[in-house]
């Protein structure tokens, strides 16, 4: 993986709270900068499950995307 900024996308279900303290965890300790976060909720975040074959509707996992 890259050192650049933005390097890797988290998709994540945004109204979990379990998922949304996991993310505030990653953004405490990403010094670097690597990760960007979308939940599964907003347009974006749909779209990368869904061109990815999973269910955007269904939050059952996360989606970590490295590097394009």
């Amino acid at each position: 993986m890259s050192n650049d900024p933005g390097s890797a996308i988290v998709v994540f279900d945004g109204v979990c709270h379990l998922c949304n303290g996991w993310v505030q965890f990653l953004l405490r300790f990403d010094t670097r900068g690597v990760y960007r976060f979308a939940s599964m909720q907003s347009e974006a975040g749909h779209k990368l499950l869904s061109d990815h074959g999973l269910n955007p509707d269904d939050p059952s996992s996360f989606l970590l995307l490295r590097e394009g």
